[in-house]
């Protein structure tokens, strides 16, 4: 129920405030106090296993505050800005927190229901965990940032070469050894590569 968080957004219009990422970024406080003023009405049982609930309840009176992590914020406030101007949806990715204080890395989206649009009485929101998601494309970064680094200093030439026999990699020694530049360099169709 964001119903409060629209009057909040009302009060401010009618004491002048027109730009809200403005007024969000000098009034940091406002994004908490939002966040405080949000009422969970209804969780599903995944949603208590995402965040270790041991009820409804226990998210229900804990609020959104308790599931925001310090990084949810700029997320959140991206959201408050985005309601500000009257959108009914909102999607991202953000980290919340468990209430044993885990990070969880989720896919957000955030959809008025129909009919309440003038209230934001009634807000679906579906968080996805994507962490382990987040996990595997951090080691996936790593694990190319180690093989660039370690065929960056090789002396030895080292070409890599797709299915269809096109160069997608040439480390510094190979433009040495060869002297073509890797972005000069073209390579043979697949007529002339059976030659």
């Amino acid at each position: 129920d964001f119903s409060e968080v629209k009057e909040f957004f009302d009060n401010l219009r009618s004491s002048g405030v027109k730009d809200f990422r403005a007024y969000f970024e000098n009034h940091p406080e406002a994004v908490a106090k939002c966040a405080n003023i949000v009422k969970v009405v209804d969780v599903n049982k995944a949603t208590l296993e995402l965040y270790k609930a041991r009820s409804k309840e226990e998210l229900r009176c804990g609020g959104l505050s308790l599931v925001l992590s310090p990084e949810s914020y700029e997320k959140f406030r991206e959201e408050l800005i985005s309601i500000a101007k009257g959108k009914t949806r909102f999607g991202c990715e953000a980290i919340n927190k468990t209430l044993n204080g885990e990070k969880k890395h989720i896919a957000l989206t955030w959809s008025v229901a129909p009919g309440y649009e003038k209230t934001l009485s009634k807000v679906l929101v579906s968080k996805i965990d994507i962490t382990e998601q987040k996990r595997t494309e951090e080691a996936l970064r790593d694990g190319e940032e180690k093989f660039c680094a370690i065929t960056a200093s090789a002396k030895d030439a080292i070409i890599l070469i797709d299915n269809e026999g096109k160069i997608f990699y040439w480390n510094p020694a190979a433009e040495r050894i060869f002297g073509y530049s890797c972005l000069l360099y073209t390579s043979p169709s697949p007529r002339d590569r059976t030659r």
